[in-house]
């Protein structure tokens, strides 16, 4: 019984693959490309986001 289970899931792995791991590759590049365009289009908002990790940190500092 466990070789026909491992059989359909193996199954099922094979025929999901050539779906999911493309789809997984289109998700990665967008969240790149989002990344970088967020940037172009405020040139502050990566000093921004710096210095308030910078603030947080100081005061996770000061909390110790």
């Amino acid at each position: 019984m466990k070789e026909m289970r491992d059989f359909y899931y193996g199954l099922l792995v094979v025929i999901l693959s050539p779906v999911i791991l493309p789809c997984m590759l289109i998700a990665c590049i967008a969240s790149v490309i989002a990344e970088v365009g967020k940037d172009f289009h405020d040139p502050n908002g990566a000093k921004e986001y710096w210095e308030r990790k910078d603030r947080i940190a100081a005061m996770n500092k000061e909390k110790r």
